[in-house]
């Protein structure tokens, strides 16, 4: 009997121990964590449009490399809130992995660098807003007489790693145009014949729309 008592006291301390150590290993890992509750809206669209975005979380170490640890390929399926590592992090939000030379759409993008830390609440609000540019080009006054009647075409160009990037729309197309927000020129082309002007323009910014009147 008293055996007995012996082994079952020994059962007992053994389940103890190892429901203590339990305890202490889930208690050391939620240590180890914290929240990110985030708040994504995008910036220069109507209810109507229909977006697009990923949204992609990196940890960055000490030496500043990125390491993707959560991945959402469309941004309303990102939960309100994300258990996370403590440490340091960017926040991405993008349309595509990267903008395209030329584009019938807006490109999104923003990041947002942010810290995670121990058993807190990291609230994070992003704006996601267009990088590129709507570019257009218009005939106006003695140009729009001289050309009411011919073909023409635009050749809208920048420069992209020392080479120049052309694209080239013609007189009744209505398509959008988006590129990077940079200085960029449109030659004016008679397509019986060659150049007829060019205009360079320097003011830009993302965001906008850059009508090119030829006058």
């Amino acid at each position: 009997m008293k055996k007995n008592i012996n082994y079952i006291f020994t059962v007992i301390f053994v389940l103890f121990l190892a429901s203590c150590s339990k305890s202490e290993e889930q208690k050391i890992e939620k240590l180890n964590k914290g929240e990110l509750k985030t708040s994504l809206s995008v910036k220069g669209t109507n209810a109507s449009e229909d977006i697009s975005l990923k949204v992609e979380i990196y940890f960055i170490g000490e030496d500043g490399a990125k390491t993707l640890v959560q991945k959402w390929n469309n941004y309303l399926d990102l939960p309100e809130s994300i258990e996370l590592e403590i440490g340091d992090y960017v926040f991405i939000a993008k349309s595509e992995d990267e903008m395209a030379e030329v584009s019938d759409k807006p490109y999104f993008y923003s990041e947002k660098r942010f810290t995670v830390k121990e058993k807190l609440a990291t609230y994070l609000e992003i704006e996601c807003s267009i990088l590129n540019m709507q570019v257009s080009v218009e005939l106006q006054d003695q140009m729009e007489k001289e050309y009411r009647y011919k073909k023409w075409e635009a050749e809208i160009f920048y420069i992209e790693d020392s080479e120049e990037v052309i694209t080239t729309i013609s007189c009744d197309d209505n398509s959008l145009l988006f590129i990077p927000a940079r200085p960029f020129g449109v030659r004016l082309i008679d397509v019986l014949t060659t150049i007829d002007r060019t205009l360079i323009v320097f003011d830009v910014a993302p965001a906008t729309h850059q009508k090119v009147i030829f006058k």
